[in-house]
């Protein structure tokens, strides 16, 4: 049979312990005897039974007494007990309930009726115990909701819905959100949601009210008003639940308003790094490149695609030697900036030179963590640099030049004077006229250099005119054939279109010599100069590079020869006037 309780009978006559144990085995239960009350007590603090059945009247110890202590021990006062009794005296009765006992039994009893007060006594016990024991966790599970509820970090709320779906009073709040709000626990139970949301908030609420009661559960930003009218930013996370037959709404704020005001600066810093002219590179510890900014994609035709991921050495040129990363990667690896230039070489294979400053990034432990360098694409200053020392050697030059012209005119003028007093002192058939007339040649030879001088520094003013360049140069070639010699072949490439350009004829004529003369002595075994026009209209970096020129359409001279070409070293010097590759005395 199942059992259906565990019991205790205490009686002192064996007889009745016998017989009622054997009627609530039969049903089942599980029966422990005592013979008196002593015996009694020591049972049950062993082990504790569903219920007892205690006869009153026994020798020592009385049913009354044994009730009494059982009643007044903790652990055994909810231990029901149900007397039993021969004697039909009410005040016997009462005397026990009073005890504590839950019912009487009188003797004699039958089995049926005792069978159902047992059974009786055992569910309610159960009962009881359910409750208690539900009673307990219900209190361990309040006090945890009441612990997280009142140590989060982030302000709880707790409100009803009012009818038509208006959010009603809160319930409950906790302590972050009386103390961000400024307002005492009883004056924040005194208001609703709309009472502590920003003045224009409505739209805004009305919308996170729709969707909670559609999907039962929102996260939304919301601007809250303090007591003292300042505005806090919250994150909110809100969702309904049913309590009691009602709708309930929990949510949890979380103060963003520092996390937004850092956000827009991180916003702010990455514009600023986003279109900002130089380069920016952000690597990890080991040298893996995790961001590029467009100036990078633009200067140097590498997409941030093809880019992350991969190493800086992608853009190694061949310039710098292994010593000189080395000693970078040295250098801010041990925590220092490095700070210097370097030429770089472009996806098209193009280099570039770049000033560069890489400095290591840590976290807050002081580890490093990333590499930052900031680049910035200088090969059009050093250009302009180039150009600028270049122009201002060649205004000493013009300075010097200039004021030697001027010292060397001033000699040609009493050499020239003296001679051509000489000649027409002298009679026409006098031997020494040839020699005055060398006089005046060498000189107006001489002439011609001060003004080549002159105007080289400047101090010449030129006779310019709108000038058929193909003409002119049509009007040189017999000249030029003459001067080249025989070896040399002479081959003219005119533009189709009308090349005319406001020039002096006499300084280009000049200029287009002394090309065709240093061609000349390029091709010592012979060999083909070129001269060519071409009408042009240069980008608009090329006008900004040169921004003495009026913009539109330019005329370009080329003069070009199949000689051995010049090197690079020998480029540099192209425009200084007196260099020279010739042996000395050739020019």
């Amino acid at each position: 049979m199942k059992n259906k309780g565990e019991i205790l009978v205490i009686d002192d006559t064996v007889a009745s312990l016998r017989l009622i144990s054997r009627m609530l085995e039969e049903a089942g239960d599980s029966v422990s005897l005592a013979e008196s009350g002593e015996q009694a007590l020591s049972m049950v603090a062993g082990k504790p039974p569903e219920l007892i059945l205690l006869d009153v009247l026994m020798p020592g110890m009385s049913g009354f007494e044994v009730c009494e202590r059982l009643k007044a021990d903790p652990k055994t006062g909810g231990i029901p007990v149900v007397f039993l009794t021969a004697s039909d005296d009410p005040r016997d009765s009462i005397a026990g309930l009073r005890l504590g006992a839950v019912d009487y039994i009188s003797k004699p009893y039958s089995r049926e009726g005792l069978l159902a007060k047992v059974g009786t006594h055992i569910e309610l016990f159960r009962l009881r115990e359910k409750l208690k024991q539900q009673a307990l966790e219900l209190s361990a599970e309040r006090d945890r909701f009441s612990t997280l509820f009142q140590n989060s970090n982030d302000a709880v709320f707790l409100h009803g819905m009012e009818p038509g779906g208006v959010p009603g009073k809160f319930i409950e709040v906790n302590d972050i959100a009386c103390a961000r709000l400024g307002y005492s626990r009883e004056e924040l139970l005194a208001l609703a949601p709309a009472d502590i949301d920003a003045p224009d908030m409505d739209e805004r609420r009305r919308a996170v009210v729709e969707t909670l009661m559609s999907s039962g559960r929102a996260v939304f930003e919301m601007y809250h008003s303090t007591k003292d009218g300042r505005s806090v930013l919250s994150e909110v996370s809100s969702r309904v639940f049913d309590y009691g037959g009602k709708a309930h709404i929990l949510s949890i704020a979380r103060d963003i308003t520092e996390r937004k005001a850092a956000e827009k600066e991180r916003e702010r810093l990455l514009t600023a790094v986003e279109q900002g002219g130089e380069a920016i590179v952000i690597t990890d510890t080991d040298a893996v490149i995790q961001y590029v900014n467009p100036s990078f994609e633009r200067i140097t035709g590498y997409s941030h695609l093809e880019t992350v991921g991969k190493k800086p050495n992608l853009l190694k040129s061949g310039v710098q030697d292994e010593a000189f990363y080395r000693d970078l990667w040295g250098r801010i690896s041990s925590g220092k900036t490095w700070a210097g230039r370097m030429v770089n070489k472009r996806k098209d294979g193009t280099h570039y030179t770049e000033e560069s400053t890489i400095s290591p990034v840590r976290d807050p432990q002081g580890n490093i963590i990333n590499y930052v360098a900031v680049k910035r694409d200088i090969t059009e200053q050093l250009k302009l640099e180039t150009r600028l020392r270049q122009s201002q050697r060649m205004e000493t030059v013009g300075l010097l030049a200039g004021g030697v012209a001027h010292d060397f005119n001033n000699i040609l003028s009493a050499i020239m004077c003296n001679a051509g007093f000489l000649a027409r002192d002298l009679a026409p058939d006098d031997p020494k006229q040839k020699d005055v007339k060398e006089i005046l040649a060498a000189s107006e030879r001489a002439a011609s250099l001060t003004r080549q001088l002159l105007a080289f520094s400047r101090r010449q003013i030129m006779a310019t005119r709108v000038t058929d360049i193909n003409g002119l140069m049509i009007g040189m070639v017999r000249m030029l054939g003459r001067v080249i010699g025989e070896l040399v072949m002479l081959a003219v490439k005119l533009s189709p279109a009308p090349c005319t350009a406001n020039v002096d004829p006499g300084q280009i004529e000049q200029v287009i010599m002394n090309l065709a003369l240093n061609a000349r002595d390029a091709l010592a075994g012979g060999g083909v100069i070129t001269l060519e026009t071409e009408l042009v209209n240069p980008a608009e970096e090329f006008f900004a590079a040169h921004p003495d020129l009026p913009k539109g359409p330019l005329v370009s001279i080329k003069v070009g020869d199949t000689g051995c070409g010049m090197s690079e070293e020998v480029k540099t010097h192209l425009f200084e006037p007196f260099f020279t590759t010739k042996e000395q005395g050739k020019g």
